[in-house]
């Protein structure tokens, strides 16, 4: 029994798959010198259509996490279509929450019943590969800017 788990172990340190060094960092070396590069993260796309009207508004999006944020974007809306993209998002459950600032200031601002910035929630579960959320535009938003801002 101890030669076979001794062959598995040798044949996962000979084909490159990931291990983890002295330092908790996940990378493919077995000597600990961190020169080979690390595993990064998945991709995260979040996507949806009918978002026309925010054409030419600011967003920011974050996945989060319940220790906070763990992956920001931001950008300006064009073409009707969200496409917005989150990379290195390790494996886990997560919050997204994403806004549009309709009144320019920068600042998310979501108070009932004005709605000055129109916020979204959603989630998504990351692991062993690439994820998409789709959510098409509508008109339930939350207040959720409080959790929208890029990571300390």
């Amino acid at each position: 029994m101890k030669r076979t788990f001794a062959l598995v172990s040798l044949s996962f340190l000979a084909f490159g798959c990931p291990t983890k060094d002295e330092t908790g960092d996940t990378d493919t070396d077995t000597t600990d010198t961190d020169t080979d590069d690390p595993m990064t993260g998945w991709t995260v796309t979040l996507t949806g259509t009918g978002y026309d009207p925010h054409d030419g508004n600011d967003y920011e999006a974050v996945l989060h996490d319940t220790s906070g944020v763990v992956a920001y974007a931001s950008g300006t809306q064009s073409g009707g279509t969200m496409n917005i993209t989150f990379s290195d998002v390790p494996d886990g459950t997560y919050d997204v929450y994403w806004y549009f600032d309709l009144d320019g200031s920068g600042d998310c601002v979501a108070n009932e019943p004005s709605w000055d910035d129109h916020v979204w929630a959603d989630t998504v579960t990351v692991g062993m590969a690439d994820a998409t959320v789709t959510h098409n535009h509508d008109a339930n938003w939350v207040d959720h800017c409080a959790d929208i801002h890029a990571p300390m």
